[in-house]
């Protein structure tokens, strides 16, 4: 199973309708979510400390020698130089998500026409977005 795989199976088994980036801060398997969007983002070594106090602290980076923290979940919360861009790329997954089961019935330029509202919704350029989709491959 690839670095992805528990990010899309939140995303595929909960109503999409009642999904939002506070459900996964707040799910069981929250800390694994988590790793499959920094590794979504494009990060392949993915590394987490638990302190004393309970708070988890996610190291990412490209190669081993490259790991700094990115992030720290503290209770329901999440802070770091990756927390903006973290839930961006959850919201993304999302959208794509609710439109997969429709966009094979749509011609090309409708399907492209999808694809820029949701990139513009979650103010992400195209080149995001594909690195987005072949992380998920």
């Amino acid at each position: 199973m690839n670095n992805s795989k528990k990010a899309l199976e939140l995303i595929k088994t909960e109503n999409l309708n009642d999904l939002s980036f506070q459900t996964v801060l707040s799910h069981n398997d929250c800390v694994d979510i988590i790793k499959s969007l920094i590794f979504i983002m494009g990060y392949n070594v993915i590394n987490v400390d638990y302190s004393d106090s309970g708070d988890v602290y996610f190291y990412a980076g490209l190669f081993p020698e490259d790991l700094d923290e990115k992030l720290v979940l503290k209770g329901n919360s999440i802070e770091g130089k990756l927390s903006s861009i973290l839930e961006t790329t959850f919201n993304l997954l999302l959208d794509i998500e609710k439109q997969s089961n429709i966009l094979d019935l749509y011609p090309r330029e409708m399907r492209d026409e999808i694809r820029k509202e949701i990139l513009k919704k979650n103010g992400v350029e195209e080149d995001f977005f594909r690195q987005i989709s072949m992380r998920l491959i």
